[in-house]
Protein backbone atom coordinates (compact mmCIF):
# COMPACT_ATOMS: atom_id res chain seq x y z
CA UNK A 1 0.00 0.00 0.00
CA UNK A 2 1.52 2.94 -1.33
CA UNK A 3 2.20 5.83 0.85
CA UNK A 4 1.79 4.09 3.86
CA UNK A 5 4.37 3.44 7.07
CA UNK A 6 4.57 0.46 8.72
CA UNK A 7 6.63 0.08 11.69
CA UNK A 8 9.76 -1.99 10.75
CA UNK A 9 10.57 -5.25 12.05
CA UNK A 10 12.69 -5.66 15.69
CA UNK A 11 11.05 -2.89 17.25
CA UNK A 12 8.25 -3.60 20.38
CA UNK A 13 5.61 -3.87 17.74
CA UNK A 14 5.05 -6.97 15.16
CA UNK A 15 5.39 -6.58 11.51
CA UNK A 16 1.61 -7.84 11.46
CA UNK A 17 0.26 -5.09 13.82
CA UNK A 18 -1.99 -2.61 11.58
CA UNK A 19 -0.48 1.01 11.92
CA UNK A 20 -2.51 2.32 14.40
CA UNK A 21 -1.77 -0.28 16.66
CA UNK A 22 0.78 1.98 17.81
CA UNK A 23 -1.43 4.23 19.05
CA UNK A 24 -3.74 2.11 21.00
CA UNK A 25 -0.48 1.34 22.98
CA UNK A 26 0.81 4.64 23.98
CA UNK A 27 -2.70 5.99 24.68
CA UNK A 28 -2.99 4.61 27.83
CA UNK A 29 0.30 5.89 29.54
CA UNK A 30 -0.71 10.22 28.17
CA UNK A 31 -4.29 9.75 29.63
CA UNK A 32 -2.81 8.97 32.93
CA UNK A 33 -0.02 11.34 32.87
CA UNK A 34 -2.65 14.37 31.90
CA UNK A 35 -5.17 12.67 34.36
CA UNK A 36 -2.16 13.05 37.35
CA UNK A 37 -1.69 16.72 35.66
CA UNK A 38 -5.06 17.96 35.82
CA UNK A 39 -5.69 16.09 39.39
CA UNK A 40 -2.63 18.07 40.68
CA UNK A 41 -3.66 21.30 38.60
CA UNK A 42 -7.19 20.92 40.40
CA UNK A 43 -5.58 20.71 43.78
CA UNK A 44 -3.58 23.54 43.57
CA UNK A 45 -6.37 25.50 42.84
CA UNK A 46 -8.49 27.76 45.59
CA UNK A 47 -12.10 27.68 45.31
CA UNK A 48 -13.37 30.89 44.17
CA UNK A 49 -16.73 32.60 45.99
CA UNK A 50 -18.25 36.38 44.88
CA UNK A 51 -20.32 37.59 47.57
CA UNK A 52 -21.65 39.74 44.83
CA UNK A 53 -25.38 38.82 45.68
CA UNK A 54 -25.96 37.18 48.54
CA UNK A 55 -29.24 35.45 49.29
CA UNK A 56 -30.92 33.67 52.15
CA UNK A 57 -33.52 31.07 52.21
CA UNK A 58 -35.27 30.18 55.10
CA UNK A 59 -37.96 30.11 58.02
CA UNK A 60 -38.48 32.21 60.84
CA UNK A 61 -34.58 31.55 62.04
CA UNK A 62 -33.05 32.88 59.24
CA UNK A 63 -35.84 35.90 58.94
CA UNK A 64 -34.51 37.57 62.45
CA UNK A 65 -37.82 36.40 63.98
CA UNK A 66 -37.89 38.43 68.11
CA UNK A 67 -40.58 38.27 70.31
CA UNK A 68 -43.11 37.38 68.84
CA UNK A 69 -43.17 39.13 65.84
CA UNK A 70 -40.80 39.35 62.52
CA UNK A 71 -39.87 43.43 62.74
CA UNK A 72 -37.36 45.47 62.11
CA UNK A 73 -34.99 45.69 65.42
CA UNK A 74 -34.63 41.78 65.04
CA UNK A 75 -34.19 41.40 61.17
CA UNK A 76 -31.40 44.10 61.14
CA UNK A 77 -29.24 41.87 63.12
CA UNK A 78 -30.17 38.45 61.49
CA UNK A 79 -27.34 36.28 60.81
CA UNK A 80 -27.46 36.78 57.60
CA UNK A 81 -27.53 40.76 57.66
CA UNK A 82 -24.58 40.37 59.67
CA UNK A 83 -22.94 38.21 57.38
CA UNK A 84 -23.42 40.16 54.69
CA UNK A 85 -22.27 43.24 56.25
CA UNK A 86 -18.96 41.10 57.12
CA UNK A 87 -18.72 39.44 53.61
CA UNK A 88 -19.02 43.84 52.42
CA UNK A 89 -22.16 43.06 50.10
CA UNK A 90 -25.56 44.39 49.98
CA UNK A 91 -28.41 42.63 51.57
CA UNK A 92 -31.95 44.24 51.20
CA UNK A 93 -34.57 43.00 53.39
CA UNK A 94 -38.38 42.95 53.94
CA UNK A 95 -37.92 45.08 57.05
CA UNK A 96 -41.37 45.22 58.97
CA UNK A 97 -42.77 47.71 60.84
CA UNK A 98 -43.02 46.60 64.79
CA UNK A 99 -45.03 44.50 66.65
CA UNK A 100 -44.48 43.03 63.21
CA UNK A 101 -45.80 40.15 61.19
CA UNK A 102 -46.11 36.55 62.19
CA UNK A 103 -46.38 34.35 65.04
CA UNK A 104 -43.62 32.22 66.99
CA UNK A 105 -43.91 28.44 66.68
CA UNK A 106 -45.26 27.21 70.72
CA UNK A 107 -47.57 29.77 71.36
CA UNK A 108 -50.69 30.97 70.51
CA UNK A 109 -51.75 31.63 67.06
CA UNK A 110 -52.89 35.02 66.33
CA UNK A 111 -55.07 36.21 63.27
CA UNK A 112 -52.99 38.70 60.87
CA UNK A 113 -54.70 41.97 61.16
CA UNK A 114 -52.64 44.55 58.57
CA UNK A 115 -52.00 47.25 59.43
CA UNK A 116 -51.68 46.49 63.16
CA UNK A 117 -51.91 48.37 66.66
CA UNK A 118 -48.85 51.02 66.31
CA UNK A 119 -48.48 50.64 62.63
CA UNK A 120 -48.83 53.41 60.38
CA UNK A 121 -48.37 50.58 57.49
CA UNK A 122 -46.32 47.40 57.35
CA UNK A 123 -43.43 47.44 55.57
CA UNK A 124 -40.95 50.05 56.33
CA UNK A 125 -40.26 52.81 54.02
CA UNK A 126 -38.56 52.93 51.42
CA UNK A 127 -39.63 49.48 50.05
CA UNK A 128 -37.12 47.75 48.14
CA UNK A 129 -38.28 46.14 44.57
CA UNK A 130 -36.51 42.81 45.25
CA UNK A 131 -35.51 41.39 48.71
CA UNK A 132 -32.18 38.79 49.29
CA UNK A 133 -33.52 37.58 52.58
CA UNK A 134 -36.35 35.62 51.50
CA UNK A 135 -36.81 33.68 55.14
CA UNK A 136 -40.32 33.94 56.09
CA UNK A 137 -41.62 33.11 59.44
CA UNK A 138 -43.22 29.64 59.34
CA UNK A 139 -41.79 28.21 56.14
CA UNK A 140 -41.80 24.50 55.86
CA UNK A 141 -38.88 23.03 53.73
CA UNK A 142 -41.86 21.90 50.96
CA UNK A 143 -43.49 25.20 51.18
CA UNK A 144 -39.95 26.72 50.06
CA UNK A 145 -40.10 25.04 46.56
CA UNK A 146 -44.08 25.57 46.22
CA UNK A 147 -45.42 28.22 48.19
CA UNK A 148 -46.58 31.30 46.24
CA UNK A 149 -47.68 34.68 47.26
CA UNK A 150 -51.75 34.25 46.85
CA UNK A 151 -54.31 36.91 46.79
CA UNK A 152 -55.92 38.81 48.63
CA UNK A 153 -52.45 40.66 50.45
CA UNK A 154 -54.23 40.18 53.89
CA UNK A 155 -55.71 36.70 55.27
CA UNK A 156 -56.61 37.19 58.64
CA UNK A 157 -56.74 33.23 59.13
CA UNK A 158 -53.86 32.12 57.40
CA UNK A 159 -50.98 34.69 59.35
CA UNK A 160 -48.22 32.34 57.67
CA UNK A 161 -49.89 33.35 53.93
CA UNK A 162 -50.40 36.90 54.84
CA UNK A 163 -46.50 36.90 56.00
CA UNK A 164 -45.12 35.29 52.43
CA UNK A 165 -47.60 37.69 50.76
CA UNK A 166 -45.86 40.73 52.55
CA UNK A 167 -42.33 39.22 52.25
CA UNK A 168 -42.21 37.14 48.43
CA UNK A 169 -44.99 39.18 46.93
CA UNK A 170 -44.51 43.05 47.67
CA UNK A 171 -44.92 45.05 46.44
CA UNK A 172 -45.58 42.95 42.86
CA UNK A 173 -49.02 42.22 44.31
CA UNK A 174 -49.91 46.14 44.55
CA UNK A 175 -48.92 46.75 41.00
CA UNK A 176 -51.70 45.15 39.54
CA UNK A 177 -52.22 41.42 37.92
CA UNK A 178 -49.76 40.10 35.11
CA UNK A 179 -46.42 40.34 37.85
CA UNK A 180 -44.67 37.06 38.48
CA UNK A 181 -45.32 35.76 42.07
CA UNK A 182 -42.54 33.36 42.92
CA UNK A 183 -42.26 30.73 45.30
CA UNK A 184 -39.09 31.07 47.78
CA UNK A 185 -37.43 29.17 45.76
CA UNK A 186 -38.49 30.60 42.47
CA UNK A 187 -37.40 34.03 43.62
CA UNK A 188 -33.90 32.72 44.52
CA UNK A 189 -33.02 31.46 41.43
CA UNK A 190 -34.57 34.83 39.76
CA UNK A 191 -32.04 36.83 41.30
CA UNK A 192 -29.25 34.89 39.92
CA UNK A 193 -27.30 34.87 43.50
CA UNK A 194 -23.27 34.20 43.39
CA UNK A 195 -23.82 33.00 47.28
CA UNK A 196 -26.73 31.43 48.62
CA UNK A 197 -27.26 30.38 52.34
CA UNK A 198 -30.01 27.62 52.55
CA UNK A 199 -31.50 26.93 56.25
CA UNK A 200 -34.62 25.09 56.29
CA UNK A 201 -36.20 22.78 58.58
CA UNK A 202 -36.21 24.52 61.95
CA UNK A 203 -40.09 25.18 61.78
CA UNK A 204 -40.85 21.77 61.41
CA UNK A 205 -37.98 20.43 64.10
CA UNK A 206 -40.00 23.44 66.89
CA UNK A 207 -43.68 21.94 65.85
CA UNK A 208 -42.55 18.70 66.55
CA UNK A 209 -41.37 19.43 69.88
CA UNK A 210 -43.71 21.06 70.97
CA UNK A 211 -46.02 18.78 70.22
CA UNK A 212 -43.79 15.74 71.50
CA UNK A 213 -44.86 13.92 68.31
CA UNK A 214 -41.34 13.08 65.87
CA UNK A 215 -43.67 11.84 63.50
CA UNK A 216 -44.34 15.97 62.75
CA UNK A 217 -40.71 15.82 61.35
CA UNK A 218 -40.69 15.31 57.49
CA UNK A 219 -38.88 11.55 57.07
CA UNK A 220 -34.79 11.87 56.31
CA UNK A 221 -35.57 10.95 52.33
CA UNK A 222 -37.96 13.39 52.12
CA UNK A 223 -36.09 16.04 53.48
CA UNK A 224 -33.02 15.00 51.16
CA UNK A 225 -35.46 14.68 48.11
CA UNK A 226 -36.48 18.60 48.56
CA UNK A 227 -32.51 19.34 49.49
CA UNK A 228 -31.52 17.95 46.26
CA UNK A 229 -34.13 20.30 44.16
CA UNK A 230 -33.24 23.35 46.10
CA UNK A 231 -29.62 23.17 45.76
CA UNK A 232 -30.07 21.62 41.95
CA UNK A 233 -31.47 24.66 41.15
CA UNK A 234 -29.53 26.94 42.66
CA UNK A 235 -26.09 25.43 41.11
CA UNK A 236 -27.90 25.65 38.17
CA UNK A 237 -27.06 29.81 38.53
CA UNK A 238 -23.36 28.56 39.43
CA UNK A 239 -23.80 29.69 42.93
CA UNK A 240 -21.85 28.73 45.50
CA UNK A 241 -23.63 27.49 48.46
CA UNK A 242 -23.87 27.28 52.37
CA UNK A 243 -26.10 25.12 54.04
CA UNK A 244 -27.19 25.31 57.93
CA UNK A 245 -28.29 21.99 59.82
CA UNK A 246 -30.99 22.20 61.75
CA UNK A 247 -30.45 22.82 65.44
CA UNK A 248 -32.02 20.70 68.06
CA UNK A 249 -35.34 22.76 69.56
CA UNK A 250 -34.71 20.95 72.94
CA UNK A 251 -31.58 22.60 73.19
CA UNK A 252 -33.03 26.36 73.29
CA UNK A 253 -34.71 28.54 75.78
CA UNK A 254 -38.42 27.25 74.94
CA UNK A 255 -37.39 23.99 76.54
CA UNK A 256 -36.36 23.45 80.47
CA UNK A 257 -34.62 19.93 80.92
CA UNK A 258 -36.68 18.88 84.20
CA UNK A 259 -34.65 16.35 87.13
CA UNK A 260 -36.95 13.41 85.73
CA UNK A 261 -35.57 14.05 82.30
CA UNK A 262 -38.77 15.71 80.81
CA UNK A 263 -38.68 19.24 79.36
CA UNK A 264 -40.86 21.49 80.29
CA UNK A 265 -41.79 24.15 77.92
CA UNK A 266 -41.77 27.97 78.70
CA UNK A 267 -45.64 28.74 78.28
CA UNK A 268 -45.57 26.60 81.72
CA UNK A 269 -42.55 28.47 83.74
CA UNK A 270 -44.85 30.70 84.90
CA UNK A 271 -47.50 27.79 86.58
CA UNK A 272 -43.89 26.37 87.73
CA UNK A 273 -42.40 29.41 89.24
CA UNK A 274 -46.06 29.96 90.81
CA UNK A 275 -46.26 26.59 92.55
CA UNK A 276 -49.38 25.69 90.10
CA UNK A 277 -50.01 22.47 88.70
CA UNK A 278 -48.65 22.41 85.14
CA UNK A 279 -50.95 22.09 82.09
CA UNK A 280 -50.99 18.86 79.93
CA UNK A 281 -49.33 19.12 77.12
CA UNK A 282 -46.80 21.30 78.55
CA UNK A 283 -44.25 18.98 79.24
CA UNK A 284 -42.62 16.86 76.39
CA UNK A 285 -41.44 13.29 77.89
CA UNK A 286 -37.94 12.49 77.86
CA UNK A 287 -38.81 9.57 75.22
CA UNK A 288 -40.55 11.54 73.18
CA UNK A 289 -37.93 13.97 73.30
CA UNK A 290 -34.82 11.82 72.42
CA UNK A 291 -36.88 10.28 69.31
CA UNK A 292 -37.31 13.72 68.14
CA UNK A 293 -33.28 14.41 68.82
CA UNK A 294 -32.74 11.22 66.75
CA UNK A 295 -35.19 12.65 64.03
CA UNK A 296 -33.49 16.19 63.61
CA UNK A 297 -29.97 13.86 63.75
CA UNK A 298 -31.36 11.79 60.70
CA UNK A 299 -32.48 14.74 58.64
CA UNK A 300 -29.39 16.51 59.32
CA UNK A 301 -27.34 13.48 57.81
CA UNK A 302 -29.44 13.40 54.42
CA UNK A 303 -29.30 17.90 54.30
CA UNK A 304 -25.33 17.35 54.54
CA UNK A 305 -25.19 14.41 51.98
CA UNK A 306 -27.25 16.46 49.79
CA UNK A 307 -24.79 19.42 50.15
CA UNK A 308 -21.53 16.89 49.68
CA UNK A 309 -23.08 16.11 46.36
CA UNK A 310 -23.26 19.62 45.29
CA UNK A 311 -19.84 20.62 46.77
CA UNK A 312 -21.90 23.25 49.16
CA UNK A 313 -20.05 24.49 52.50
CA UNK A 314 -21.74 22.68 55.70
CA UNK A 315 -22.46 24.98 59.01
CA UNK A 316 -23.68 22.69 61.39
CA UNK A 317 -25.97 24.79 63.83
CA UNK A 318 -27.18 21.39 65.45
CA UNK A 319 -23.55 21.18 66.84
CA UNK A 320 -23.91 24.94 67.20
CA UNK A 321 -27.20 25.24 69.40
CA UNK A 322 -25.67 21.96 71.43
CA UNK A 323 -22.79 24.08 72.23
CA UNK A 324 -24.68 27.39 73.67
CA UNK A 325 -26.72 25.01 75.92
CA UNK A 326 -23.68 23.35 77.41
CA UNK A 327 -21.33 26.35 77.74
CA UNK A 328 -23.44 29.53 76.72
CA UNK A 329 -22.13 32.41 74.35
CA UNK A 330 -18.61 34.37 76.17
CA UNK A 331 -19.26 38.16 74.63
CA UNK A 332 -15.94 40.16 75.78
CA UNK A 333 -17.13 40.02 79.84
CA UNK A 334 -20.68 39.05 79.56
CA UNK A 335 -21.43 35.49 79.34
CA UNK A 336 -25.16 34.18 78.08
CA UNK A 337 -26.43 31.07 78.65
CA UNK A 338 -29.95 28.82 77.10
CA UNK A 339 -31.92 29.56 80.30
CA UNK A 340 -34.83 31.08 79.89
CA UNK A 341 -33.79 34.82 80.06
CA UNK A 342 -30.31 33.38 80.04
CA UNK A 343 -29.78 36.24 77.07
CA UNK A 344 -29.01 34.09 74.02
CA UNK A 345 -32.63 33.36 73.27
CA UNK A 346 -35.32 36.35 73.25
CA UNK A 347 -39.00 35.74 75.03
CA UNK A 348 -40.17 33.36 72.33
CA UNK A 349 -37.39 30.82 73.23
CA UNK A 350 -36.74 29.29 70.39
CA UNK A 351 -35.71 32.42 68.39
CA UNK A 352 -31.82 33.79 69.10
CA UNK A 353 -30.90 37.15 70.35
CA UNK A 354 -29.04 39.47 68.14
CA UNK A 355 -25.68 38.42 69.79
CA UNK A 356 -26.67 34.81 69.01
CA UNK A 357 -27.49 35.70 65.73
CA UNK A 358 -24.09 37.73 65.18
CA UNK A 359 -22.47 34.39 66.84
CA UNK A 360 -23.88 32.60 64.05
CA UNK A 361 -22.82 34.82 60.86
CA UNK A 362 -19.59 34.52 62.61
CA UNK A 363 -19.71 30.70 62.17
CA UNK A 364 -20.77 30.82 58.11
CA UNK A 365 -17.62 33.63 57.28
CA UNK A 366 -15.45 31.33 59.23
CA UNK A 367 -16.43 28.32 56.44
CA UNK A 368 -16.05 30.63 53.90
CA UNK A 369 -12.67 31.63 55.10
CA UNK A 370 -12.22 28.19 55.39
CA UNK A 371 -12.91 26.27 52.08
CA UNK A 372 -12.22 29.57 50.06
CA UNK A 373 -9.43 30.96 51.11
CA UNK A 374 -10.11 34.51 52.69
CA UNK A 375 -9.87 36.33 55.94
CA UNK A 376 -13.16 38.03 56.27
CA UNK A 377 -13.34 39.91 59.82
CA UNK A 378 -15.55 38.27 62.38
CA UNK A 379 -18.07 40.41 64.43
CA UNK A 380 -17.34 41.80 67.97
CA UNK A 381 -19.70 39.88 70.55
CA UNK A 382 -19.03 42.58 73.15
CA UNK A 383 -19.97 45.45 70.61
CA UNK A 384 -23.24 43.84 70.18
CA UNK A 385 -24.67 43.16 73.49
CA UNK A 386 -25.32 46.35 74.88
CA UNK A 387 -27.43 46.47 72.07
CA UNK A 388 -29.10 43.26 72.52
CA UNK A 389 -32.82 43.42 73.49
CA UNK A 390 -32.29 39.35 74.54
CA UNK A 391 -29.29 40.07 76.86
CA UNK A 392 -31.00 43.11 78.41
CA UNK A 393 -33.79 40.18 79.66
CA UNK A 394 -31.54 38.47 82.53
CA UNK A 395 -33.52 39.22 85.42
CA UNK A 396 -30.55 40.60 86.98
CA UNK A 397 -29.33 44.16 85.76
CA UNK A 398 -25.46 42.97 86.48
CA UNK A 399 -24.12 41.37 84.18
CA UNK A 400 -23.12 37.62 84.97
CA UNK A 401 -19.48 38.38 85.18
CA UNK A 402 -16.51 35.45 84.21
CA UNK A 403 -14.99 33.99 86.96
Amino acid sequence: MAGTRFPACGTRQSCNEPPFAVHWSVRPRWLFTVGCLCVLLAQGQTRKVDTTTFVVLGDGLAAGMGDFGLHEVWQRGSFGAVAAQLLGTIFPTPLMQAPGVGTPVGWPVQPARIPGRWQTGVRVEPVTLFVFNLSVPGMRIRDAVSRKPLPPLVQPDDPFQTSLNLILGFPAMALGAGKPLWSQLDYAVAMNPTLAVVALGYTEACEAAVAGDAALLPSPGDARSLYDLILTALAANYSEQVVLTVPNPFDTAYFQPQPDGSYLAAPALAYLASGEAVPEGARVSAEAAERIRDGVTAINREIAAAAAARNAVVVDLQELFAAWRRDGITAGTERLTAAYLGGIYNYSGFYPGLTAHAAIANRIVAEINRVYGRNFAAADLSRIVPTDPAARYRPTSAAERLR
